[in-house]
Parts: structure tokens; sequence; C-alpha cells
């Protein structure tokens, strides 16, 4: 079990509501075995990123308009504190020791490094453009930053808190994913200029050099890998849903449409099954087979789907998304 949280902004915990909460934000929880959503925890203002703990004990929320991270106790699905953080928070990502946070600040253009069990800021890192997406390499030795204005990909060293390398890019990097092995980071990027087209690309992190790119005719969001790294799944902008891309072959080989405008997407750790946010007020969260690219079941919800993530052992995925008519 994970140690105590003490010197956190604690709030006093809320019920869990199992009704539908037209106007909260919330983290919804829901059953990938019977796939029925069994409870919403109420969070800050515009929840857009989720982080699970390892061990499973723990969802860290990033809100954007309360400039907070919720802290979720996934045995109780409840509040259990609330974390200030600088400027406009987004994108996060955890240590896999769980001992810090990661936070993306598109105010500041900076990365807030949070320790997780006692809430303090250890250090904030100034990147050279604006955050827009962040992954940890699975040793825990680094953090990838991809960034806008200028357009790239900051590297951290996640000892000393400081950047040991920029990677330049032609285009801004919207989504990032990292290889279970470590050895490539795959970043999908969009034409801020035409905004209608973007690139998968994929770095060899020992060199920091494109080793690829695949170029897509439309505007990739959010992506995921494959634990055995076969396959990557590429969020989009309108009607296209989700492409799964080969990455042995760098092509696509299937595209998904869905419903909506897709969001956040995760992966079971078997890769059996995808879940994907997609949809405004109302949305909902789409169950994709991997093997044959049919959507198995959805689950409605109230407002706007974001983030998405995966509890360690399967059980959950949780989904962070705003109430109606905000």
């Amino acid at each position: 079990m994970a140690a105590t949280i003490a010197t956190l902004t604690t709030v006093a915990a809320p019920a869990t509501r199992v009704a539908d909460a037209t106007r909260a934000d919330t983290l919804s929880v829901i059953d990938t075995a019977s796939g029925s959503l069994i409870a919403q925890v109420p969070v800050g203002q515009l929840p857009v990123a989720l982080a699970v703990a390892a061990d499973g004990r723990r969802v860290y929320v990033s809100n954007r308009d309360s400039a907070t991270i919720s802290v979720v106790d996934t045995l109780s699905n409840t509040l259990i504190a609330t974390v200030p953080v600088p400027g406009v928070p987004e994108a996060v990502a955890l240590l896999p020791d769980g001992n810090r946070l990661y936070v993306a600040d598109r105010q500041s253009a900076i990365v807030v490094v949070v320790d997780a069990l006692s809430g303090g800021i250890i250090a904030t890192v100034p990147l050279e453009g604006v955050p827009e997406a962040l992954t940890v390499s699975p040793d825990g030795s680094a953090v990838y930053v991809g960034t806008s204005s200028p357009d790239g990909v900051d590297v951290i060293d996640a000892t000393a808190n400081a950047i040991t390398n920029i990677v330049a890019f032609p285009a801004s990097p919207q989504g990032l994913a990292i290889s279970a092995d470590g050895t490539h980071l795959y970043i999908t990027t969009y034409d801020a200029q035409t905004r209608r087209s973007g690139a998968f690309v994929t770095l060899d992190t020992a060199t920091n050099m494109i080793s690829s790119s695949l170029q897509l005719v439309t505007v990739p969001q959010a992506l995921v890998v494959a634990p055995d790294g076969s396959r990557a799944f590429v969020t989009h902008l309108g009607t296209l849903g989700v492409s799964f891309v080969d990455l042995t072959a760098t092509s696509i080989a299937m595209d998904v449409p869905l419903a909506g405008l897709p969001a956040g997407l995760a992966l079971m750790p078997d890769a059996s099954r995808l879940y994907v946010a997609a949809g405004v007020a109302p949305s909902q969260l789409a169950a994709i087979d991997t093997a044959t690219g049919q959507v198995t079941g959805t689950v409605q919800l109230a407002g706007t789907a974001q983030g998405v993530a995966i509890a360690p052992d399967a059980s959950r995925v949780y989904v962070a998304h705003r109430g109606d008519g905000q």
C-alpha cells in the first residue's frame, strides 16, 4: 500500500455518486467485465488528463480550469485530496515507482514536478515551447515532452529535473507514447498551418533521431502503443475515429470510424481491447476489439469526455469528463 497522503490540500471525501451527473465535472469508473458505470467521483473544473499509480490505488486527474490535481482513492472511489499546481495543467504522467507526478503547464510553458505522496512541488522545468503531451520512460530515467511554438520534443533527465536534449520537429506534437522497452518514442504531429494533415513519427531514443514518419490525411491526436510493440492506436479529429498502425511496416492496418469527436484512449494490458472516449455533451466510451476493429460496447456519459486510463489489473476504466453546459 502506498504511503498515506499527509500534507496535501485535503477535502472532505464526497459520497460516491452512481447516478448520472449532468453538471458536475467527474471521474467516471467503469467495470471492464460488465461494461457498467459503477461510480462517478467529483473532481476539479475541466478535468482533461489522467495518470494511474502502478499499484492501482490512486488516480491523478489534472483539472485545467481550477489549476489542481485531484487524487482519487480507487478502493473507495472517493476524492481524498486536491493538489494546487501553477498555471493551466493538462498532460500528466507518473514515474514507474509512483513517487513523482509530472504535470504540463501550458500557461507558463513548464513541467511541474510534484511529490505524488506529499503533494509538494519538487521542481519546475522551463521548456522551449508550449507543452502539448508528455510521457515517462519505462525505467523512469527520462521524461519526454512534446511542445509547440517551437515544435519539438524536450528530453528531461528525471534525476536532475533538467532538459538534456531538444529534438526539433517540422510540425506540432499532439500525442506521445513510448515502447515497453524504451527504445522508441512515438509521436503524432499536425500541420499548424493547414490544420488538415499530420504524421505518425518514430523517434529512436538512443540517438534522439527520427527513424520513420508516416503521413496522415487527418489531424491525429492521442495515441497508445501495444506492449509487444507490434501496433499503435491513434485518434483523429473528425469522423475517421481511430487508426490501427502496424509498427513493423509503418503503415495503417485499419481505420475504425466513430461517432463524435474522439479524444482520449487507453489499451487493456493484454492489448485485446481499446477504449476510446468520443462525443460532446453527451459523450460515450467505446470498447473496440483490437483483433477485428469492431465496437463491442459503449457506455453513455454526461458531458464531454477527455482523458481515459485503465487500472493495472484491467478491472476498471477511468474517464475524466466535464459536465453538460460547460
